[in-house]
């Protein structure tokens, strides 16, 4: 079963059945092969078949005899050459009852998901058949029959008037025997076809017969009629008197062809506007059809897709997976749904399949609906860390309380026991006491902090002024460090609403661990510090001159405990409380480094701060 060829004449048969079960030509479709896959009633009534009896018939197994092509392969041989540019033919047709009638045959190829799907148009062209016998033998005969055609006949003369046209002419174009008589069927034919009509009519008057043939011309009402046929010339006793044409009006045809594009190229387009990644497999896993936005996931292009397994394409494996939507769809007849992390592509996706079914309700394949839920994934990580924080804020919020008043003593009584009369190695050891309580006291003041125990206090500060006391109390350490510090300070910086205590505590974090940087790569530095108005923030740049932040580590700076110092030497809450504050404050603050190069962290907080 090709369900790519299967599902294109389901599209179209939609839009078939829609506007074409009540015209009065016989239409069609078939495959490559001549097999009909749809017919109206008016070819039930050519053939005398039902239409369960013409559908996956070939042509040729209805009695459908053609001069030339009397047996099945030269009829698909007719259809491959008219594969890419149609074409038409005559046939003879011994119907249901016997009856024997001549039927034309005009083939449209039209491209519908991949495949070449034929148009066909069938029209009773038996009188025109009989006309054509019996021209010769009279002329009495021969208008008889004419009048009778549904086809337009014309006969005109050398110079361009008409000798005489038949009734099927005179009613679909609506010129009545005057309007005839003064008319050259030049001066109907619409302007862009004039030339190729005159080169047409010269070369029947040079004796050659011309055949399929196009041609618009205007009827009396204004409308255009766009007429195919043929032209010969007609001779009396040798002489030329004539240029006899057969047409047939295939105005409808022809907009019915472009609606049946139109609709092809509505729902391809629409297919492909659709945002998630949407594509349709066979039970053989294999791709076949696929709309931009899959393709865009696998960078590649939908026609480079098709007929490729979808768990190659996917996930890079040489057999589906065990929890494979597909897999479940085909065993069970119902919607599937799974999640696949595609390391190849960087990204997670969701895949939803539904089955497709044929009438029979037999599974034919199933519609995959993938989407990217990478960005989703990560906000459910976020939330889930957001609240491990919370907890560990409560968490962390109870010890430090628990532990505070612990340190007190400690660090209280090793101060009296300073202060008594003890010999001099063991006042040594209670200066080691008494350093490690108030160490420890101050990181659990950090704890606290971090835990948000207390609401900022917000009122009017000067950042600059922030900035000069945090580098008056590291004023020394820069003394003796060989520290050199450098300010741009602007003087146009209006006054923000901030906590001045904790703006302290994000610039002395930042300024303290520049100070370690510094001191890490060598002993002494530079460290610069600028601020200035930046549209509606303030802009706090601080750069040291160290050694810089690592790659994978400059992502991970201001997470909770993260910290590359040495044991005892840092919690890794400094940045990440900085960062809690600064967001607090509804500003932003990031780092920026090349190894080697030194760091630089820029703050940024807005002047509404409310």
């Amino acid at each position: 079963m090709n369900i790519k060829r299967d599902n294109a004449f389901k599209e179209l048969k939609v839009v078939l059945e829609a506007s074409l079960e009540e015209a009065s030509d016989a239409v069609s479709l078939s495959d490559l092969k001549g097999r009909m896959v749809y017919c109206n009633k008016k070819a039930e009534i050519i053939t005398g078949y039902k239409r369960a009896e013409l559908i996956g018939k070939y042509l040729i197994d209805i009695n459908l005899i053609s001069v030339g092509y009397k047996d099945k392969d030269k009829q698909v041989t007719w259809f491959s050459k008219a594969e890419n540019v149609g074409g038409s033919s005559e046939f003879e047709l011994v119907n249901k009852n016997g009856s024997s009638l001549w039927i034309e045959v005009s083939s449209t190829p039209i491209k519908q998901g991949g495949e070449t799907i034929f148009l066909s148009i069938m029209r009773d062209i038996t009188a025109r058949k009989q006309i054509d016998r019996n021209l010769l033998e009279s002329e009495g005969r021969y208008r008889n029959l004419f009048e009778s055609t549904s086809d337009l006949i014309q006969s005109v003369t050398p110079d361009g008037r008409f000798r005489f046209v038949n009734r099927a002419w005179r009613e679909i174009l609506g010129y009545n025997e005057l309007d005839i008589a003064s008319l050259k069927f030049i001066q109907i034919i619409q302007p862009e076809y004039s030339q190729s009509y005159q080169d047409i009519f010269s070369r029947v008057l040079a004796g050659k017969a011309e055949r399929d043939i196009k041609v618009n011309v205007i009827a009396k009402n204004g409308h255009s009629v766009l007429l195919e046929g043929s032209s010969v010339p007609h001779y009396i006793d040798g002489e030329l008197v004539a240029v006899e044409s057969f047409f047939h009006d295939i105005t409808l045809r022809t907009v019915t062809e472009e609606k049946v594009r139109h609709a092809a190229e509505e729902w391809r387009t629409t297919f492909d506007s659709i945002t998630d990644a949407i594509s349709i497999h066979d039970k053989e896993y294999r791709i076949v059809r696929v709309n931009k936005a899959f393709a865009d996931i696998v960078h590649a292009k939908p026609k480079q897709l098709i007929g490729k397994y979808c768990y190659e394409v996917m996930h890079g494996t040489k057999r589906p997976l065990q929890k494979c939507p597909h897999r479940q769809t085909l065993q069970t007849k119902k919607h599937a749904e799974a999640e696949f992390i595609e390391n190849k592509w960087g990204i997670c996706l969701q895949v939803s399949t539904s089955p497709v079914l044929s009438e029979a309700g037999e599974i034919t394949g199933s519609v995959h609906i993938t989407r990217d839920i990478t960005e989703r994934k990560r906000r459910e990580e976020q939330l889930i860390m957001t609240d491990r924080l919370a907890s560990i804020g409560k968490l962390v919020s109870g010890i430090a309380h628990e532990l505070n008043n612990p340190l007190t003593g400690v660090i209280g009584f090793a101060q009296l026991l300073k202060e008594a009369n003890v010999p001099t190695d063991v006042k040594e050891n209670l200066e080691i006491i008494s350093n490690e309580a108030e160490r420890a006291a101050k990181i659990v003041g950090n704890l606290l902090t971090f835990a948000r125990k207390h609401e900022p206090v917000r009122q009017p500060s000067d950042i600059n002024n922030v900035i000069e006391d945090v580098l008056k109390l590291r004023a020394y350490g820069h003394k003796v460090n060989n520290i050199i510090v450098r300010k741009h300070l602007s003087r146009q910086l209006p006054q923000i609403m901030v906590d001045y205590f904790q703006m302290q505590q994000v610039f002395l974090n930042i300024i303290v661990n520049a100070e370690s940087a510094i001191l890490e790569a060598r002993h002494g530095g530079k460290l610069t510090i600028s601020t200035r108005l930046s549209g509606n923030f303030i802009r706090i740049v601080i750069t040291d001159d160290g050694p810089g932040i690592t790659k994978e580590n400059i992502n991970r700076i201001f997470d909770p405990f993260f910290t590359t110092k040495e044991v005892g030497k840092g919690t890794g809450l400094g940045l990440s409380i900085c960062h809690g504050i600064v967001s607090s404050h509804g500003g932003n603050i990031y780092a920026k480094s090349r190894p080697g190069y030194g760091a630089v962290f820029i703050v940024e907080l807005p002047l509404n701060i409310s």
